[in-house]
């Protein structure tokens, strides 16, 4: 239990560790696509959203370090303090995108290319932490015991975001000229059910794999506590 505890936290401290520096990932790209935008079409509404997201991240990160007095040199302690301060920065930017970005798209479908681009730094950092935590092994279920219940999580929580996904791409089909279209209505239920179907497969699969890679750490921790 003990050995098992400390595989546990140490995946914590890796990960909070690699979402720190995908946060400055994240800001860095961010920035970039709002030069570009700004460049290529200096009208608000395009780059707005782009504007928030950097603000919110460099926001929260500001206000926390400065809470718990982070800037500065830092010993072991204090730097793992700080990782945990950049990695929630991380997810408030994760967040803001993607609520943002949705109500712009939904607000301003015939414009979707200019906000979807605002989502491509948040898609090469999460595809790219997605390989390295499935290869470090720090992504799991949390044991047999505990699989269903994260996998009942894990369903309801792609229900609802294939709705949203299903909404925002076919919402406008459903109705027409004031009139409800029962073709519109198939076509979200359609895009619903295989943006959910292929994101929980996915999931399911990455998950899988990155409970070997943590099962292999954990048999190593075992190996060297027994030696």
């Amino acid at each position: 239990m003990m050995k098992k505890k400390m595989v546990d936290e140490r995946i914590h401290k890796a990960s909070n560790a690699l979402l720190a520096k995908f946060y400055w990932v994240m800001l860095a790209l961010q920035a970039v696509v709002l030069a570009v935008k700004l460049c290529l079409e200096p009208e608000v509404v395009y780059w707005v959203l782009d504007g928030i997201i950097l603000l919110a991240g460099l926001g929260v990160m500001a206000v926390m370090r400065s809470i718990k007095g982070l800037w500065g040199k830092k010993d072991e302690a204090l730097k793992e303090m700080d990782d945990s301060v950049l990695s929630t920065s991380f997810g408030t930017m994760l967040w803001v995108t993607l609520i943002g970005s949705e109500i712009m798209i939904f607000g301003d479908a015939e414009n979707a290319l200019w906000y979807g681009a605002t989502i491509l730094p948040l898609l090469i950092c999460c595809a790219i932490y997605t390989v390295l935590v499935v290869k470090r092994g720090l992504i799991l279920w949390g044991g047999k015991q505990n699989e269903g219940d994260t996998k009942k999580r894990l369903r309801k929580s792609t229900a609802l975001g294939a709705l949203v996904y299903g909404a925002i791409m076919a919402a406008s089909d459903c109705f027409r000229y004031g009139e409800f279209r029962v073709e519109g209505l198939i076509k979200l239920v359609l895009m619903a059910a295989m943006w959910g179907l292929l994101f929980y497969g996915l999931m399911v699969l990455v998950i899988n794999r990155g409970e070997k890679a943590a099962n292999k750490t954990l048999e190593e921790v075992e190996a060297n506590g027994e030696e």
